[in-house]
């Protein structure tokens, strides 16, 4: 019996943290993120004041992130990141009708939130069963992007190109999932401020033991 409990104990997934001498390595992986702002492209204008222009935007965009870290115990690791966050835009347009009846976007303006960011965190792990753990980040954000914006100037209209760059404070809740001794899934939902803007992120990720 007690040789069936040892095999047990030294076989479980190592992200359920079941052995002692099994809770100290690196890892690294990959994400795909979906990325929520809240942006505001025309800044002090109306919607109407653009009339007969119309406004379309989108808030959310696709990216991806690729990142390293090192599990110190069963409970802590810390993880550096490079991020490609997805794309916010805006598109302010006219609409005309071809002869074939079709309605034709023309854009007049247009722009958007495209940023870079290096990421620094630590996380907090639990099991929960031999297979699911939760965990907590908390980390900093260097972050580069750029933002594009609609402004107006007297009666003229004109984009606004504004290149920046900052750190902040990043916060996050997750679960994850261990398909084998190596490999893992995660999945975060994030918390953090780019370009004055919150932004929240859902990750899904892929882990895998050093």
């Amino acid at each position: 019996m007690y040789k069936l409990l040892t095999v047990a104990m030294c076989s479980m997934p190592f992200f359920a943290h079941s052995a002692l001498n099994e809770n100290k390595f690196g890892y690294i992986g990959i994400s795909a993120q979906k990325n929520y702002y809240d942006v505001n492209f025309i800044p002090l204008i109306e919607q109407q004041e653009i009339l007969p222009l119309r406004y379309d935007y989108s808030d959310t965009g696709a990216g991806f992130r690729g990142f390293a870290g090192y599990q110190f115990n069963q409970y802590l690791a810390i993880e550096a990141g490079f991020s490609v966050l997805g794309e916010a835009e805006f598109n302010v347009y006219s609409e005309t009708t071809n002869q074939s009846g079709t309605v034709v976007k023309n854009s007049v303006y247009s722009g958007g939130l495209e940023t870079n960011a290096l990421d620094l965190r630590l996380l907090g792990t639990y099991p929960i069963t031999g297979n699911v753990f939760v965990r907590a980040h908390l980390g900093s954000v260097l972050w580069d992007s750029n933002f594009s914006f609609l402004q107006k100037f007297s009666d003229d209209y004109f984009i606004v190109d504004q290149k920046d760059s900052g750190v902040s404070l990043l916060t996050g809740l997750g679960i994850g999932y261990a398909l084998s001794s190596g490999t893992a899934l995660t999945l975060d939902y994030e918390n953090t401020k780019i370009n004055d803007s919150n932004t929240h992120n859902i990750v899904a990720s892929i882990v895998f033991k050093l």
